[in-house]
């Protein structure tokens, strides 16, 4: 086992509730948004009824908080994101089969990252004799993330034009043809050099 672990203690807050869980993924494939599980277990089906569906349901849309606070050094990472989907799994093997005595008392939250706000519905948006700074701004402003936009090539483009793509997918493709860096941080979309070097 290697030597250089960076062990870190993981909270999960909705709308500001700490809860507590069985397991949890945080991923990211290329050019996507962030996607989040978070799997809690209950002891007993009654004790996760006791929830009651309408109110594991009404976690749709909440605000979620991820915190990995590192053990060694205290230092934290936070990702913000929205929970986007509830999943009840809650079943129990025949009683006749006592040796397969199987239950599962579960309810799986998933979410993606704030930067789903820009995956939403396609339009179209045309621009015309604007720097690449510009067009992520406007492109943004009203969507309520915060962005950080310092792009390499600064020229002007003549032309460019959002077609049938969500705000995401837009800035996706901006980013693979001028060749700048496009992520989300776990609380900010940065478009080209980010401030600071992520750390890996």
């Amino acid at each position: 086992m290697s030597q250089n672990l960076n062990p870190v203690q993981p909270k999960v807050l909705i709308e500001g509730e700490e809860i507590s869980f069985e397991s949890l993924v945080l991923e990211q494939n290329m050019n996507s948004c962030h996607r989040f599980e978070v799997v809690c277990e209950y002891m007993s089906q009654n004790e996760m009824w006791q929830q009651t569906p309408q109110k594991l349901l009404k976690r749709i849309g909440s605000k979620a908080l991820i915190t990995f606070e590192h053990k060694d050094s205290g230092t934290p990472y936070e990702f913000s994101g929205w929970v986007t989907d509830v999943r009840i799994d809650a079943w129990e093997s025949e009683p006749d089969y006592e040796f397969l005595n199987h239950r599962s008392n579960r309810v799986h939250i998933i979410g993606e990252g704030g930067i789903v706000k820009l995956n939403g519905s396609r339009g179209m948006d045309s621009f015309v004799d604007c720097q690449l700074k510009s067009i992520v701004s406007q492109s943004t402003q009203k969507f309520g993330v915060t962005v950080e936009c310092e792009p390499n090539f600064n020229g002007v483009i003549p032309y460019v034009m959002r077609y049938q793509e969500s705000v995401f997918e837009f800035l996706n493709r901006l980013s693979s043809t001028y060749n700048e860096m496009f992520f989300y941080d776990g609380k900010t979309v940065i478009f080209g050099q980010p401030k600071k070097s992520p750390e890996v």
